[in-house]
């Protein structure tokens, strides 16, 4: 049994029922952790007795979910540190398991694991979990510590997830806090510094916590916020090392395509054009996107002609 103590930062919005299983989750643990909830307004009662194990603290108005996370960390103890988000929750060999694998790999800084996937319920979906998995890169991972080739793949698929990591608190006192310019793409940004940076990263095959997919998740409700952090995180992604910015233009230039589908003004549509245009990967997205959006024209043309048919 590891010796070192672990801190678990968590947000919280209102999500009542979800927050009571992300907080049972931690108070099953094999191994004692140390919860941290950061409330951006929330009606939870944490003066319920049940309750009083957790190091709470209110935060009115509410600053977003970026600077509620940073403040959770920030007021952690433990000499590791974990992320989660209220509606999601961790597996009862989470904090044993993580934290044995940083006592067998003392240079590892942050190690991360794979995550399930579950409905709105908590029933988990095997097929998607797996799906996640290669989603982002993470099956061709090895158990342990990862090499340079392995740094190249981080970065091209996203493969660190924040909820599925334990990080040593210096690293967090060395690279914190998250930087709400990039709103709910922090993580992505944190950890490409993190990886440019040359932290040691390691991995752990496991399945060993469970993110949660419904309608009222923030990637679902602030796509194109999301999407807008995601393009600020790469723009501002700092390497010297060509292989890398290659991976990351790419990225960035998905990222454009992808703006360009929804609704913005035609001054920054004709600047995200003039962007894509500067090179032949740039064109070949922009030509795709036009494609993509010409189709979509044409599918809500055709469904308004059945409905007026009809």
């Amino acid at each position: 049994m590891p010796s070192q103590s672990l801190s678990v930062a968590i947000p919280t919005f209102g999500r009542n029922s979800f927050l009571a299983e992300c907080l049972d989750s931690i108070a099953f643990q094999s191994y004692r952790v140390e919860p941290v909830v950061c409330d951006g307004g929330s009606c939870f009662n944490f003066s319920d007795p049940k309750w009083c194990w957790i190091k709470y603290r209110s935060l009115v108005p509410d600053p977003g979910i970026v600077a509620c996370w940073s403040e959770a960390a920030n007021i952690c103890q433990g000499e590791y540190l974990a992320f989660l988000a209220d509606d999601n929750i961790l597996e009862s060999q989470y904090a044993e398991s993580m934290l044995e694998f940083m006592n067998a790999h003392p240079t590892c800084e942050v190690v991360f694991c794979n995550q399930y996937v579950m409905d709105q319920t908590g029933q988990i979906d095997l097929e998607a979990s797996h799906r996640m998995t290669e989603r982002y890169g993470r099956h061709h991972l090895q158990n342990g510590i990862l090499n340079d080739t392995d740094i190249y793949n981080l970065i091209k698929w996203n493969s660190i997830p924040l909820e599925a990591c334990v990080i040593r608190r210096s690293v967090w006192e060395k690279y914190g806090p998250f930087s709400p310019q990039a709103f709910g793409a922090f993580d992505l940004h944190f950890f490409t510094s993190l990886l440019l940076k040359g932290v040691r990263f390691g991995f752990l095959p496991r399945y060993l916590m469970r993110f949660r997919v419904h309608s009222e998740s923030y990637t679902v409700r602030q796509r194109e916020q999301h999407l807008r952090g995601t393009i600020w995180a790469l723009e501002n992604a700092q390497t010297n090392d060509s292989a890398i910015r290659k991976i990351l233009t790419k990225r960035l230039l998905s990222c454009y395509g992808q703006l360009l589908k929804l609704d913005v003004l035609p001054e920054e549509r004709s600047l995200l054009s003039k962007k894509l245009s500067g090179s032949m990967d740039g064109l070949q997205v922009l030509a795709k996107t036009i494609v993509s959006c010409q189709l979509q024209k044409v599918k809500r043309q055709l469904s308004r002609r059945i409905t007026i048919d009809e």
